[in-house]
C-alpha cells in the first residue's frame, strides 16, 4: 500500500480512536450509566461515522482512482464498532453471581458487578489510604457511581492515621453506609498481614453498628495484585463471617474476574457455581437506611 494513501488518513483514525477511547472510559468509570451508555454510544457511533464519510470523501478526491477497500476507515466499519462498544459497555454492566457458599449461619457470595450496581448490603467495606482519596482505583469506581457527597464526607474527617475506620453515608448507592478503612500510606505498598488486620477492624466496626450484610470490593491495591489481595480478604472474611448474615465479594473489573475467582475458591473451597443471570435490583430505598 502506498503511504500517501495512509498518511491524509491519519488525524480521522486518530480522532476517531479518541473518541472511543474517551467512550470505553467514560463507562467505565461509571460516569455513563444506564440509557446513558447506549445514547452515549450513538453519539460517539454518528461521530465516527461522520469523520469516516468525510475521510473517504476527501482522500477518493485526493487519490482519484484508489479502491475503497484501501482506506482504514468507511461508514458501515464505523457503525459497526459502536454497535459493539456499545454492546461490550452493557455487558460490564450486568451482574452476575459466580457462586455462593454457606458457612455456618453465613451466605458468602462472589459477583460480578459496576459499582453502580452494589447490593443493598448495610455496609461497604472499602480499603483506601490515609489521605481517604477516592480518585484512583476502586474507591475512585465507588465515587462515581455514589456522587461526590461521599468523597467530600471523607475530606472532613483525612488525613488518618494507618488502621482508622471512618464511616461516611453512601450517596446514591444502595449500601447502607461506606467503611472507608485506611490500609496503606500513600506512596507506599500494603503489606498482606496490614490489610487483613485492618480489614477486619472494619468488619467489626459494621457490626457494631448493626450491620448484618456487607459487601467488599475486589481488585488490585498498592503492591499487591489481584490473587494477592483476594486472598488475603476472603481469610479475613473467612475469620471474621460468624457475626453476618450474609457477605456479597463484588468483583468490578471483568479482567479480574478469573483470578479472583481462583483465590476465593482456594480459601473457601468450592461450591456449586449459580446460573449466570442478570440479578435484577431494586431501586434504592435511601429512607431505610
Amino acid at each position: 500500500m502506498n503511504p500517501n494513501s495512509i498518511l491524509p488518513q491519519l488525524p480521522f483514525l486518530l480522532t476517531i480512536l479518541a473518541v472511543f477511547i474517551a467512550y470505553g472510559v467514560m463507562v467505565r468509570r461509571e460516569i455513563l450509566t444506564g440509557a446513558r451508555v447506549w445514547q452515549g454510544g450513538i453519539v460517539i457511533g454518528l461521530i465516527a461515522v461522520g469523520l469516516a464519510v468525510l475521510n473517504d470523501r476527501l482522500n477518493l478526491k485526493l487519490l482519484p482512482g484508489m479502491s475503497p477497500t484501501f482506506y482504514l476507515m468507511n461508514p458501515a466499519a464505523m457503525a459497526f464498532c459502536a454497535t459493539y462498544c456499545v454492546f461490550i459497555s452493557y455487558r460490564l454492566h450486568k451482574v452476575t453471581d459466580i457462586a455462593t457458599w454457606a458457612i455456618g449461619d453465613t451466605k458468602i457470595i462472589l459477583r460480578t458487578c459496576p459499582a453502580s450496581k452494589l447490593p443493598d448490603a448495610h455496609a461497604l467495606i472499602l480499603p483506601t489510604g490515609t489521605r481517604l482519596e477516592m480518585r484512583f482505583g476502586i474507591p475512585s469506581q465507588v465515587k462515581n457511581a455514589g456522587g461526590d457527597t461521599i468523597p467530600a464526607a471523607a475530606n472532613k474527617i483525612a488525613p488518618v492515621g494507618l488502621g482508622k475506620v471512618v464511616a461516611t453515608e453512601a450517596g446514591t448507592l444502595a449500601v447502607g453506609k461506606i467503611y472507608h478503612v485506611a490500609v496503606y500510606e500513600s506512596n507506599k505498598p500494603i503489606k498482606v498481614d496490614v490489610l487483613k488486620r485492618f480489614i477486619g477492624q472494619a468488619l467489626l466496626a459494621a457490626r457494631k453498628d448493626g450491620a448484618e450484610s456487607v459487601c467488599i470490593p475486589l481488585g488490585t491495591y498498592p503492591g499487591l495484585s489481584i490473587e494477592s489481595s483476594t486472598t488475603a480478604l476472603a481469610e479475613t472474611v473467612l475469620k471474621h463471617h460468624k457475626p453476618f448474615a450474609e457477605i456479597v465479594f463484588c468483583i468490578f473489573e471483568a479482567r479480574d474476574e478469573r483470578d479472583a475467582t481462583g483465590a476465593v475458591r482456594k480459601v473457601l473451597g468450592e461450591s456449586s457455581p449459580v446460573p449466570k443471570r442478570d440479578i435484577p435490583l431494586p431501586p434504592p430505598d435511601k429512607t431505610a437506611k
